[in-house]
């Protein structure tokens, strides 16, 4: 049976929470609130892909593309249908769902580098699709959007969404982590070979986790896109998807909070590193290379070994 217990170790982590919840009230500038509340988004993504390549050991490249497609199907379903954009995102997230079935099935079977490039395959064909096609997605000009809450100039309630939307995210997670089923994960992701051998259906473990993983990347991807109005080809592109891993190995690859930490600190730093332009992914490159040559566990793997000294 699941069992939540508070430690002194979970503290920290409570009293983090509690911050971004009454973080709005503390900043009172709409541009930070906007800011945060991307990083909420990235930070999602970046929790999502570390399932697949801190637990389960399988690095795709799919991931923000995934994020496209809910964002694409919620914004056609809603222009196209009139539906309210709060069902379009479950609706893009369905979409997602399926294509990660249909994705995962194909290969997941597939082994080692094998898997990752037809993961980027599938995202640059994607990419091409929605880019070329102009008459349902407008091509490169991208889709507008109605935004999620029709008539709101303040994003604290994005900010709220988006933040429970994480916690979410977080939690469903370490629930599953903590199961039986996390255990036959675990397992799969140290040797695939060796969980095979004491019976487990790995093809089967890592088709159900790049279903969960792409279903709430979906979602993400579709309420990123009623937050900003706009639906194009740039969600999916590989410099997101860079972004992305950046986030969750210099947070801590492994980590349930690392992902976070380098998603919010990356995000914030990159507000102060927009004039450098496409360069900025030269400046996340050089954090990688540093968290990997001074911090290997990221900066939580750190902040874990000087303040509890102990797992988590």
């Amino acid at each position: 049976m699941f069992k939540l217990s508070l430690s002194q170790k979970n503290v920290p982590v409570l009293l983090a929470v509690v911050l971004l919840f009454v973080l709005p009230l503390i900043i009172r500038q709409e541009y930070w609130i906007y800011v945060m509340t991307i990083g909420f988004y990235y930070a999602i993504l970046a929790s999502t892909w570390n399932v697949m390549a801190g637990f389960l050991g399988r690095v795709s490249f799919a991931h923000a593309a995934f994020a496209a497609i809910g964002a694409y199907a919620s914004a056609l379903t809603v222009l196209h249908f009139g539906i309210p954009p709060a069902v379009g995102i479950f609706i893009g997230m369905a979409v997602g769902t399926v294509f990660s079935l249909f994705i995962g099935y194909l290969s997941l079977r597939l082994r080692g580098v094998y898997f990752t490039l037809s993961t980027l395959a599938f995202a640059e064909i994607f990419r091409i699709v929605v880019t070329v096609e102009y008459e349902y997605t407008r091509g490169s000009l991208g889709l507008e959007t109605p935004k999620l809450i029709e008539g709101m100039l303040s994003y604290v309630p994005y900010y709220y969404v988006a933040l429970i939307m994480l916690l979410g995210t977080v939690f469903s997670t370490y629930v599953i982590l903590n199961s039986a089923f996390g255990l036959k994960i675990k397992a799969v992701g140290n040797s695939e070979e060796a969980a095979e051998a004491l019976g487990i259906n790995s093809a089967k473990v890592k088709v159900i986790m790049f279903m969960f993983t792409s279903a709430i990347t979906s979602l993400a991807g579709a309420f990123y896109g009623h937050l900003i109005g706009l639906v194009s080809p740039e969600i999916g592109a590989f410099d997101q998807l860079a972004l992305v891993i950046a986030m969750a190995v210099v947070g801590g690859l492994g980590s349930l909070p690392g992902p976070v930490i380098g998603a919010l600190l990356l995000e914030v730093i990159s507000e102060y590193l927009r004039e450098f332009g496409i360069f900025r992914l030269l400046i996340f490159a050089g954090l990688i290379i540093v968290t990997l040559r001074f911090f290997r566990r990221g900066i939580y793997g750190a902040l874990k070994q000087v303040i509890w000294r102990g797992e988590l």
